[in-house]
């Protein structure tokens, strides 16, 4: 089965190499609107073809993976839908309902070879020289639809372990353990962008604490934006958990509650943990 990767930056890209390392059976096109993009891509062997348009690109093919950012997915959605009625369309965005309340707004109730998808995989790095061939091996791929095998079987062919989940509950679980995590880092760093501004000191002291836990902060402002807008409500019924949080530690440290301040930080610690234990 040939494919066509929309977009050609991490996620894309490192689908394109992944497809081409296994030994795919058949074609991987690409196309982004990008020219440095599409030349690096084709440089590096993320896919077999560029064209220079999107029909070119989808000519012939017999799947369509749209990796680009969450507010640009649906016209290109219904574009293929419109235009190339056999091709089987998915998605790699971390918001699903809006992309799909905006295809239903421009289509109606009718009828698209459409799955929502989003693989649960990457780095703060982007653009196709950020691809990694191993990038979805054992990692989640979350699908909001299972009537086409066949991009269930994409998925695992690259060592992804597919999912499914309704869009519902995918936006607000993401809202929580991402969208969330990413706001926090870029706030943060926000933060102490404006201590640094009155002490002219901070940033000189950073370390790998810092490093660390604000890595998510050097992601693509483009797509978070998105992102951020796009699951608003989600986002915003998190955030009302996490000031609580933060609320909770400010009032222990004000009173020097050591017992409870302990309790909250070894709860916490214990709580990560086990997370991280069944992420592995």
């Amino acid at each position: 089965m040939d494919i066509t990767i929309i977009g050609l930056g991490l996620i894309g890209g490192s689908l394109g190499l992944a497809l081409k390392s296994r030994g795919w059976e058949g074609k991987i096109k690409g196309f982004d609107e990008n020219p440095s993009h599409m030349d690096e891509a084709l440089s590096l062997e993320l896919v077999d073809e560029i064209c220079q348009s999107l029909d070119d690109a989808l000519e012939g093919s017999d799947i369509a993976v749209v990796a680009v950012p969450v507010k640009a997915i649906p016209d290109i959605v219904v574009h293929i839908a419109d235009n190339f009625k056999n091709i089987i369309i998915t998605d790699v965005g971390s918001v699903k309902k809006y992309i799909l309340d905006e295809i239903s707004k421009k289509i109606g109730n009718r009828y698209i070879k459409f799955i929502p998808g989003h693989p649960i995989a990457g780095t703060e790095k982007s653009g196709p020289s950020a691809a990694l061939s191993d990038l979805f091996v054992d990692r989640r791929v979350v699908l909001c639809d299972n009537r086409f095998e066949e991009i269930r079987r994409m998925w695992e062919f690259v060592g992804a372990k597919v999912e499914y989940l309704d869009p519902e509950t995918h936006d607000k679980i993401f809202g929580a353990v991402s969208h969330l995590p990413h706001l926090v880092a870029y706030a943060l760093v926000d933060a102490i962008s404006m201590m640094e501004e009155e002490e002219d000191a901070f940033f000189r002291f950073v370390a790998s604490g810092f490093r660390d836990f604000t890595r998510i902060a050097s992601s693509d402002p483009v797509m978070w934006r998105d992102i951020f807008l796009t699951n608003k409500k989600s986002i915003l019924q998190s955030l009302i958990f996490f000031r609580n949080a933060i609320d909770k530690l400010e009032a222990q440290i004000i009173m020097e509650d050591e017992e409870n301040l302990e309790k909250q930080l070894a709860k916490a610690k214990e709580t990560r943990d086990r997370a991280i234990s069944r992420m592995k």
